[in-house]
């Protein structure tokens, strides 16, 4: 939450320190966002995998899908707003590593679920988990 405490209005990401970090990140005026607002809600009807195009925006899709992701961590903050009234702003934002924050190339390979996970990982609800050895086949 530290990254989101000073209620930034703009976001810098080409540093060094967001070096292999995909991010998310929403804003909404006097409505709180959820983290299910921007974990569960993604719509990938707008990305085309043949031609890895978007007919519209398919950044937070893009984001969640890609699959060299595997650690996420999200963080929320109520700001106040400049103009002294009693409105607000509410910011979150989730953080992908390793990421792409220029999201260059299909963010997965197609095949069936856990067709093309890692040597010694294993599958867990459908996903490649390196948590659990590769004789281990849940889904």
């Amino acid at each position: 939450n530290k990254f989101l405490a000073d209620c930034p209005r703009t976001f810098l990401f080409s540093s060094e320190e967001f070096k292999d970090i995909g991010f998310i990140v929403r804003s909404a005026i006097d409505t709180e966002l959820q983290f299910r607002d921007v974990l569960c809600n993604v719509d990938g009807r707008d990305y085309i995998y043949e031609n890895d195009t978007c007919s519209d925006d398919c950044f937070g899709y893009k984001q969640v899908v890609w699959a060299k992701s595997s650690e996420v961590g999200c963080a929320k903050q109520k700001c106040p707003l400049s103009d002294g009234s009693k409105s607000y702003f509410s910011l979150l934002m989730c953080f992908y590593t390793p990421g792409d924050f220029h999201q260059a190339g299909r963010p997965y390979e197609q095949g069936s679920s856990c067709s093309k996970c890692p040597q010694g990982s294993g599958c867990m609800q459908n996903q490649c988990n390196a948590k659990i050895s590769s004789t281990s086949k849940r889904q």
